[in-house]
Parts: structure tokens; C-alpha cells; sequence
């Protein structure tokens, strides 16, 4: 069903107008704390760490002369339940047919999963991937991390919960978080708004980079009713599936956005992508 211009507005809140000059943006709309939940979240912020440890000691242990997938999604956004759904649905996509059941976890943002997840802070994410370098073979096993939230132009990927920022996730955080845990073989997709501006931080022979949008779009489908974003049906739900393959559903996943934007007359988001010359070799021997 079309999607209003006014609908857009209040689910994404993130407009731009690509016609002349430098795109323009708006904040997403407040939202009020919720005393009682803000008493839960204060009380999660202890548990944090054994949160992570649990997560990371129900990893299996790294199998020698095989190359492991391991999956780490992150659901940054808070205050609507798409981004969790999203995650959550990724992580069993992958654990199904990826063979990363036993080597996958997820860092989430949501008042209904509070005692079952880390939180999606970039403290939470700096542990986990240095965790998982110490796991992993570098020169053997690939990580996917997949991040999806709203996004800034300004400020990256943006953390909130019960109304209150975390803490965004800039381009060079990101790289340099990565770069610090020794983690050479890399497959990030980031689906929200302005993403392509991670591209030019993370692009390297040995990263696959995928993004929703951009680094001057909007990405959409972000209702707080919806099942899945744009970007993450067209490419998780739809193309992957079929696919197998990471880089050809990205193309896949890129026309299915394209078709549904005009559909619903949203300007277009321009997924980009950036193929590293050694991941290609790594991801053939990985059958994706």
C-alpha cells in the first residue's frame, strides 16, 4: 500500500530534498521518558557485563581448518520495535541457513528484551568484537556484523532508549573499534539514513561494506508497526533467501528498493556497496 509523504514524515522523521544545494534533514521526534521504564533501564546497566559474558560464552568454540561465519547484529534504535524485529529475524535467517548457530549474538536496544540482550551501546559493540577477535582465526573466519537504527549526517548511527540518547556511532568509531579487535575478514551492512558514510571509513581489500542508503539519502520503513525497513526486507528477506550470496542480493535487494520507492514516491535511497578484492576470494571459499 502507498505510503504517505506524511506518513514518512512522522515514522522516519529524517526528510531530504535532493534537488539543489546540500540536503536537508529533521531530528526524529521526541519521545517522553517513561519514569517507570527509565527505572528498568538504570537497573539493566549493572548487569551489563554479565549479559555480555553470557552471550559470549554461549559461543562455540572456533573450528580449526574450517572458516567460520560468525554473525553480531545490533539494533540501535530503542524506541520502535522494528529495529529489534529486525535483528532478532536476521540472526535466525542466519543461524538457519549461514551456519552461524552457535556463533552468533546480538546487542539491542528495546524496552522488551532488557534482561534477554546487551544493550547496543558502542562500549557493548568495542567488547564483543574484541572478544571475537581473540575467538576467531583472522585469517580463516569471517565476521558479519549488521547494524540497523535511524542516522544522522552528522553523527553516524544513532543509540537511544526510552526517549534518551546513548551515544551515536560515527563512521571512524566504527573503523577504529574494528581495527582494534584484529578482525580481517569483514562483512558490514548498516540500514538507516545517510549510511553510505560509512563506506569510505570501513572500505578496505578485506571488507564487503553494504548500506542502505547514501551518504546524503534517507532510508525508510521505519514505522514503528513495521515488520521490516526497506533495505532490511529487500535484502534479509527477500534477496538473501534466494541469493545465497551476500554480494549478488545486495543487487537483488538494491532494484527491490528502488521499485518499492518509486511505489511509494519516496526519493530514492541509493544503497551503495564497496567489494574489497580479497573478501570476494574469502566468500567463494565460504559458499556466500
Amino acid at each position: 500500500m502507498p505510503v504517505s509523504l506524511r506518513s514518512w514524515l512522522l515514522c522516519f522523521a529524517l526528510a531530504i530534498v535532493v534537488v539543489t544545494g546540500p540536503a536537508a534533514w529533521a531530528e526524529p521526534p521526541a519521545q517522553r521518558t517513561d519514569p517507570a521504564l527509565q527505572i528498568r533501564v538504570k537497573a539493566a546497566l549493572p548487569r551489563q557485563p554479565q549479559l555480555l559474558q553470557e552471550a559470549l560464552h554461549a559461543l562455540a568454540p572456533q573450528r580449526p581448518g574450517v572458516r567460520d561465519l560468525y554473525f553480531v547484529g545490533f539494533a540501535g534504535y530503542g524506541d520502535q520495535d522494528v529495529f529489534r524485529k529486525e535483528v532478532e529475524r536476521v540472526r535466525e535467517l542466519f543461524d538457519r541457513e549461514f551456519d552461524t548457530r552457535g556463533h552468533s549474538l546480538v546487542l539491542v536496544n528495546s524496552p522488551a528484551t532488557l534482561d534477554r540482550y546487551p544493550l547496543a551501546t558502542l562500549a557493548n559493540l568495542k567488547s564483543v568484537l574484541a572478544a571475537l577477535g581473540k575467538v576467531l582465526d583472522p585469517n580463516e573466519d569471517v565476521l558479519f556484523l549488521f547494524l540497523t537504527s535511524h542516522g544522522s549526517p552528522r553523527t553516524g548511527v544513532a543509540l537511544r532508549l526510552n526517549g534518551r540518547g546513548l551515544g551515536d556511532i560515527a563512521p571512524r568509531q566504527l573503523a577504529s573499534v574494528l581495527a582494534a579487535a584484529g578482525i580481517k575478514n569483514r562483512v558490514v551492512v548498516i540500514s538507516s539514513c545517510f549510511s553510505g558514510q560509512f563506506v569510505p571509513s570501513l572500505a578496505n581489500d578485506d571488507s564487503l561494506v553494504i548500506t542502505a542508503a547514501a551518504a546524503n539519502r534517507s532510508s525508510f520503513g521505519c514505522a514503528t508497526d513495521a515488520e521490516w525497513t526497506y533495505f532490511g526486507k529487500g535484502y534479509f528477506l527477500d534477496a538473501l533467501p534466494k541469493q545465497k550470496k551476500f554480494i549478488s542480493a545486495f543487487y537483488d535487494a538494491r532494484h527491490l528498493v528502488g521499485v518499492r520507492e518509486i511505489w511509494d514516491q519516496m526519493p530514492p535511497s541509493q544503497p551503495q556497496i564497496s567489494i574489497g578484492s580479497n573478501i570476494v576470494r574469502v566468500l567463494q571459499e565460504l559458499g556466500y
